[in-house]
């Protein structure tokens, strides 16, 4: 019957010492977790995984919370971040339809609109996420 050697024997002068022979730690991986650190695992669709580090038990249901209604919260503030026309611009009804049409293609492209546009705050697309936690129905 084989064994295999969990532990090897390191010798610093004359101390000997036995240290695990598999440790991730000398591997250097960027996922390795120190002892006493949590990680949250969120599977939100046949074989995917969100995951979130700096989760402690304190923060632990307000970040499954979080992470379970990321989408929705992500959605609402791309709806408030749209960039509306300046009142300093007055287009007709057909200028209108071809801005909003605009707008729909370039969206689906990810390309921005025009620079002399207004964007929303930071405060309007906070409340928005905001609104979103608080309206999140699974």
């Amino acid at each position: 019957m084989s064994h295999e050697t969990l532990y090897r024997k390191v010798i610093r002068g004359k101390r000997t010492t036995y240290v695990v022979a598999y440790s991730a730690q000398s591997w250097d991986m960027p996922d390795l977790m120190r002892p006493g650190t949590f990680r949250m695992t969120y599977a939100y669709a046949n074989g995917s995984r969100r995951y979130e580090y700096a989760v402690t038990p304190d923060t632990a249901g307000f970040m499954a919370a979080a992470t379970i209604a990321r989408q929705s919260m992500e959605d609402a503030i791309k709806q408030a971040s749209n960039a509306k026309p300046t009142s300093v611009y007055q287009y007709t009804k057909q200028q209108l339809a071809v801005l909003n049409d605009c707008r729909k293609r370039m969206e689906s492209c990810g390309a921005l609109l025009p620079s002399h546009w207004e964007h929303t705050s930071a405060y309007d697309i906070s409340q928005a996420a905001i609104d979103a936690v608080r309206n999140f129905k699974p």
